[in-house]
C-alpha cells in the first residue's frame, strides 16, 4: 500500500510541490508517500523527498512539455542519496 499525495493548488503550476503538506502527512503516516502535482523543475523533486519526506515523486508536466529530459534527471538524481529507510539521513 502506498498513499498518493496530490496538492489541487500545486497541480499543474510548476511552482514545486507542497512540502509542508507532504511532510506533515509523511511523519504522521507508516505507509510510503508518494508526492504529486507542482513539479516544475529537477529540484521540486529533490525538495520533495528532502523536505517533504516523500519516499517517491510523481511527474508529468516536466516531462510532457520538455522542460527536462529523462537523461537530465537521471544525471542530476546521480548527486543524490535519497534518505535511507527510517533513518531519513540525506547527502548531497
Amino acid at each position: 500500500m502506498k498513499l498518493l499525495v496530490t496538492s489541487m493548488d500545486r497541480d499543474g503550476t510548476t511552482a514545486g510541490y507542497d512540502v509542508d503538506l507532504l511532510r506533515a502527512i509523511s511523519d504522521r503516516i507508516s505507509v510510503p508517500l508518494v508526492a504529486s502535482g507542482g513539479a516544475g523543475k529537477m529540484e521540486h523533486l529533490r525538495d520533495a523527498i528532502i523536505l517533504g519526506h516523500a519516499d517517491a515523486v510523481l511527474a508529468a508536466s516536466i516531462f510532457h512539455y520538455h522542460r527536462i529530459s529523462i537523461s537530465e534527471l537521471k544525471s542530476f538524481s546521480k548527486l543524490i542519496i535519497f534518505r535511507c529507510e527510517g533513518d531519513r539521513q540525506i547527502e548531497l
